[in-house]
């Protein structure tokens, strides 16, 4: 941390106790004053570290009578967000978009076998249903299709694939997700259907493979363009 500002220590201090296991979330860490005087550092260099664990979702800073500062709660979707904008500056690519889709959605399809609730099949059949209804408005049941592929990763109960594949549809080119014509959405269709069947049978060797299958049609379609 040679070279590094007060205020920059300060924050990577924060940062390794949090990762080390030596802070939990909610835990508070007093008021902006209480701060400064723990690290030695004046109110406006604590109250810039502050701010900069902040941006990056370690602490929560709460304001009024009952304000203070506190480790923050968690928020897998403020990493998501910010993997997004790192992959949109790097500018990935539709190939390696659906590379990272194969591996992330067939392992939380075969996840979801296990740990999906009656709920997320519900959820997961509407969706289907809305699809079919809605195969003459391509860019309809393009948007419907990807709300079914997020549907599963959220029926995986995994917050890692979860926020990985959301930061992943943040950045899809709009070229990736067209449908060409009804029979290819029906083809889709067809597909997400035979997936929530074998969701219903528990069978998670068999979620994986039809997903990768599913994908790999995808990817086909891309590599030809």
């Amino acid at each position: 941390m040679k070279g590094m500002t007060a205020g920059g220590r300060i924050v990577e201090h924060i940062r390794a106790e949090l990762l080390a296991g030596r802070l939990e979330p909610g835990e508070p860490l007093g008021t902006e004053s209480e701060f400064a005087q723990r690290f030695g550092v004046s109110r406006s260099v604590a109250r810039d570290a502050l701010k900069g664990l902040e941006a990056i979702g370690v602490v929560e800073i709460r304001t009024g009578a009952r304000g203070g500062v506190m480790i923050a709660r968690g928020n897998p979707d403020h990493y998501a967000d910010a993997l997004a904008i790192q992959l949109r500056l790097v500018r990935i690519t539709n190939v390696e978009l659906i590379a990272a889709q194969l591996a992330i959605e067939g392992m939380a399809a075969e996840l979801a076998a296990y740990y999906a609730t009656e709920e997320d099949l519900a959820r997961l059949e509407h969706l289907n249903d809305q699809a079919e209804r809605s195969l003459d408005e391509l860019d309809r049941f393009r948007d419907l299709s990807f709300a079914f592929h997020l549907a599963m990763i959220d029926a995986s109960k995994n917050r890692v694939l979860a926020a990985l594949i959301k930061s992943l549809e943040h950045v899809r080119d709009e070229a990736y997700g067209t449908f060409p014509s009804a029979d290819r959405a029906r083809l889709v269709l067809k597909e997400h259907r035979l997936l929530v069947a074998a969701l219903r049978r528990r069978d998670g060797t068999e979620m994986r493979n039809l997903m990768n299958a599913h994908l790999e049609r995808v990817r086909s379609k891309i590599m030809r363009r």
